[in-house]
């Protein structure tokens, strides 16, 4: 209920260029003047409204943030987009707890993974150099049957 006397406010403050803050003789109980006053309060606490010192009048305008929650579409959807922002901030936050949460549990994880790699390396380097030195023995016989062949022939 407030939020939509809010806009309407604004609304009014937007059309006019002067607009004058309302006294007590123009509402009909003094509550009513009271909340009015309060929404201006907040109004000027959410930096959407200024005062202007001009003699005894109390005359208030729109500042930048004001005018650009009018022209997106006055208060209501100001809130709106403010609750927005605040549930992706919360789903970002959570979010990122969860990855470092899970950070954390596996911080471990890239040790044993490059030192299981770092041991699967070695171990296929001592396979090959053993594979290299079989292949030379291999090659070795084949040139020594060939000398015997050549030996035979002559």
């Amino acid at each position: 209920m407030n939020n939509e006397k809010i806009n309407d406010i604004l609304n009014d403050i937007s059309k006019s260029s002067e607009y004058e803050v309302q006294c007590e003789e123009d509402f009909l109980s003094w509550e009513e003047f009271q909340e009015y006053l309060s929404l201006i309060y907040l109004m000027q606490n959410h930096l959407v409204i200024i005062y202007k010192p001009f003699a005894n009048r109390r005359i208030v305008s729109l500042n930048s943030k004001g005018a650009s929650i009018i022209k997106k579409g006055g208060w209501l959807e100001y809130l709106k987009a403010e609750e927005e922002i605040s549930k992706q901030n919360k789903e970002k936050d959570k979010v990122d707890f969860l990855s470092k949460k899970w950070i954390y549990k596996t911080r471990l994880l890239p040790y044993f993974l490059s030192l299981s790699a770092l041991i699967l390396s070695g171990l296929t380097f001592y396979i090959n150099l053993n594979k290299k030195s079989e292949s030379e023995e291999l090659k070795r016989e084949v040139e020594k049957m060939k000398l015997e062949i050549k030996a035979l022939k002559k």
